[in-house]
């Protein structure tokens, strides 16, 4: 009786391990294979040649709709699609690792819409950035472990130290992914109960939002973050990623064009001149076509400070309809 007794609790602990590891990698192989980053990649995976793709952070994703581009690109007999590929928080230093991806697929141009502290002293380093940034990262390095080549310390050592380059062995990539459980968890019942959706697989539709931070909410905003919005002359990581990443697409024919995307007035209003210059300066040394839309709408079209509502964002696509058809035509 005791040896039964003994026996039933081992298999009572060893079962119950079995579910918790079986629970664990259920949760963490199928939630997080819904990203938006993880569907990228398959995105990236498909030919998209000659389709004009639209980089950025959330600014894009709810600054653009890619259908009013592709329909008035139709109507200068300009027959493209058109996709938004923003992610949260995303800066050009985050975006160095998914440069080969995107070349991969053959888009015909890239818009880099630019957030001006993309570029700022505040946004220098790599940890300074959302858990979905850190985890893209991963999935991305893992990707070009597994499907292109070995990952050579030489083409990232500009821009990321020896930790954030590791490459996981499956066994380490099987852990790790906890790290993004909770998040991925929040993501899906913020999904279900949000008006403000964060679309995952859609490259298409922007992201939307049907409330708008009153004024004085929007100014509580501003004079929290008044520091993040100073550009310095120095050639600093996130200057160096993005001319990196404009020098890959040209060196293989894919057009660039870059766009300053608008921003609230009331950080208009804090930011100095010399921040402007400085940005200026440094867009006129990189030698692509670039567009400033940073005072373009009043404070009435964004639902905060950064993110554009309905009639900001259906504004803004035709213009930035425009300067893509005029530079298709010019065949930048």
């Amino acid at each position: 009786m005791k040896d039964n007794t003994i026996f039933q609790i081992i298999f009572a602990v060893v079962l119950s391990i079995g579910i918790a590891v079986f629970a664990f990698f259920l949760l963490t192989h199928f939630t997080p294979s819904n990203s938006r980053g993880d569907n990228l990649l398959n995105f990236y995976d498909q030919d998209h040649h000659g389709d004009i793709f639209i980089l950025g952070n959330s600014y894009v994703n709810e600054g653009v709709n890619a259908y009013i581009v592709e329909d008035l690109l139709y109507k200068k007999h300009i027959n493209r699609s058109v996709y938004v590929l923003g992610i949260v928080g995303e800066t050009p230093l985050h975006r160095v690792v998914e440069v080969d991806n995107i070349i991969k697929s053959r888009p015909g141009m890239v818009v880099i819409g630019l957030g001006r502290f993309n570029l700022a002293n505040s946004t220098l380093t790599f940890e300074n950035t959302t858990i979905e940034t850190r985890e893209r990262m991963s999935l991305f390095l893992e990707r070009k472990q597994i499907n292109e080549r070995k990952l050579t310390q030489e083409e990232f050592q500009p821009f990321y130290n020896d930790d954030q380059l590791h490459l996981q062995t499956p066994f380490e990539r099987f852990f790790d992914n906890r790290k993004f459980l909770v998040y991925h968890v929040h993501e899906f019942f913020l999904n279900l109960l949000s008006d403000r959706p964060l679309l995952t697989a859609n490259f298409k539709d922007p992201w939307q939002s049907t409330k708008n931070l009153s004024e004085a909410e929007k100014k509580e905003i501003v004079g929290n973050n008044k520091n993040q919005y100073a550009i310095s002359e120095d050639f600093n990581l996130q200057k160096k990623a993005l001319l990196y990443t404009i020098q890959r697409f040209q060196t293989e024919n894919i057009s660039v064009i870059i766009v300053v995307l608008p921003i609230n007035p009331m950080i208009s209003e804090v930011m100095n001149q010399s921040s402007r210059d400085n940005l200026s300066n440094f867009l006129n040394s990189t030698g692509v076509p670039w567009y400033d839309y940073e005072r373009e709408y009043p404070s009435e079209y964004f639902i905060d400070t950064a993110h554009l509502n309905v009639a900001g964002r259906t504004d803004f696509s035709r213009k930035v309809a425009t300067v893509v058809a005029d530079n298709l035509r010019k065949g930048v």
